[in-house]
């Protein structure tokens, strides 16, 4: 069994993954690896996004999305902004790009922002809905 570290795009030390792989490359350990977050990337655009899969390669070994989503009264799943300054990752753009990478790793739903409901405190059954 190998142990990896995995190191992710995330504001304010890594602003992108060509920082994160900067970094990497700086430590030069093959045991650390990637988590390419494509949410705190600050360009959403389709090439952008194929660009950074493409880059990160094999590092990557992780990866998660994350968000609100709630169905409204027509059944249909829908991203709703939990603040002002949440982008809308690209991620159909992103699951192809590493699909067609080849990637066989792991992607876990993240929830990293304080859980509330009709503007009160909620608790993980609120995450689980």
């Amino acid at each position: 069994m190998r142990l990896f570290l995995h190191f992710k795009t995330h504001r304010p030390l890594i602003e992108n993954y060509e920082d994160m792989l900067a970094m990497v490359k700086e430590v030069g350990s093959e045991y650390l690896k990637c988590s390419l977050d494509v949410l705190c990337e600050p360009c959403q655009d389709d090439e952008h996004v194929i660009k950074s899969v493409k880059a990160t390669g094999d590092l990557q070994v992780h990866s998660h999305f994350s968000g609100e989503w709630v169905k409204n009264s027509d059944g249909e799943v829908i991203y709703v902004k939990h603040r002002p300054d949440v982008v809308l990752a690209n991620y159909p753009v992103f699951i192809k790009a590493l699909e067609e990478s080849g990637y066989n790793g792991y992607i876990n739903y993240e929830f990293c922002n304080p859980a509330l409901e009709n503007h009160q405190p909620a608790g993980t059954e609120y995450v689980d809905r």
